[in-house]
């Protein structure tokens, strides 16, 4: 005997599907940039020391929560920022911003310490070597 559909339970939630904790952080994250980062970005283009955001190096200084929450998330920070490099220490709640130091990658305008030759792209930061390898298939 089959069953209609309107007569089967509903189906139970993967607890694996529940990104809530980490949707919460992100928008933490955002709202911080929002916050505290963003005002100083746009004071350094004012002032002609940077002239997008991917040329900056972010400087925070955090107390324990922020400090905690942003160390969680460090490998992920300059990309959410849409900055090249962001440096964290705890302390008294501080931003600062300025140029980045180093070259810029002339494939995703970050800047970098240095750069490395590809075969495909010619010199590139070393996650973009990284990308160019997997898809051209350089062995490690």
């Amino acid at each position: 005997a089959s069953t209609t559909v309107a007569l089967l339970d509903w189906p139970h939630l993967n607890d694996a599907w529940d990104f809530s904790k980490p949707a919460e952080q992100i928008n933490q994250l955002l709202a911080f940039k929002a916050d505290k980062i963003n005002e100083k970005l746009e004071a350094c283009r004012s002032s002609k020391e940077i002239g997008q955001s991917l040329e900056a190096l972010v400087h925070i200084k955090a107390s324990d929560e922020t400090f905690d929450l942003l160390q969680q998330h460090l490998d992920d920070l300059s990309e959410l920022f849409i900055v090249s490099v962001v440096q964290i220490e705890r302390g008294s709640s501080e931003v600062s911003v300025r140029h980045a130091p180093g070259v810029r990658c002339p494939r995703s305008w970050r800047w970098v310490s240095e750069l490395h030759d590809t075969e495909h792209w010619g010199p590139v930061s070393e996650r973009d070597r990284q990308v160019h390898d997997a898809l051209f298939g350089v062995p490690s």
